[in-house]
């Protein structure tokens, strides 16, 4: 379904293009449009991807670097609709070929707590987090592009990435002691292996 809506998205974005300009089609051709519900559908697709973008050149023009870990104070994040009972860290990470990012986790017991990496439109590509690394649940992560050939660190576990660009949201619960949530918000480290281009 991603596909076929990504795929129509970039057909309708063309369609309307060629529609707008005044060398759209021959004299005499009719313009087809895709039906009304496909049209919806691609408009709350793409509008997911240029939400992503609008984010990532604020947070770039801001001070954000990619694959730099940033932890924010407990309720200090402005977007809408906070859980003001986690401790958020963020990030944007770029891999490529010969470069992966490393996200070091520390051992977290008896608290909630995720890393999510999304892709551009704003869909988890991976989530790691002791469910989904029931062996491995802290430690290092190496996110990398899929099929990527990067030497990595003994022990680290390999998480591939569909995309070259990701935005990585983390949360801690704070529960009864923030200040510990806090001390292990900080000990979060990421770091790439290489220079992605």
């Amino acid at each position: 379904m991603t596909r076929t809506l990504r795929r129509t998205s970039y057909v309708l974005l063309a369609t309307l293009c060629l529609a707008a300009s005044a060398h759209a089609a021959p004299a005499g051709a009719d313009l087809v449009l895709p039906p009304d519900d496909d049209i919806v559908k691609a408009y709350h697709y793409m509008l997911a991807r240029w939400f992503v973008l609008r984010q990532e050149t604020l947070d770039l023009k801001a001070g954000m670097k990619w694959n730099q870990v940033v932890h924010r104070e407990p309720g200090g994040v402005d977007w809408a609709n906070p859980n003001l009972d986690v401790a958020y860290s963020e990030a944007w990470i770029g891999v490529d070929e010969s470069s992966c990012t490393l996200v070091t986790l520390p051992e977290i017991t008896k608290r909630y707590y995720t890393v999510q990496v999304l892709n551009g439109w704003g869909e988890v590509t991976a989530n790691l987090n002791e469910r989904n690394y029931p062996k491995h649940p802290y430690g290092t992560f190496a996110l990398c592009l899929n099929g990527a050939k990067v030497t990595l660190p003994a022990g680290a576990e390999r998480v591939d990435l569909p995309n070259r660009k990701s935005r990585v949201l983390m949360r801690i619960e704070l529960g009864a002691d923030p200040q510990q949530a806090r001390a292990l918000q900080k000990q979060i480290t990421m770091r790439p292996t290489g220079t992605p281009v």
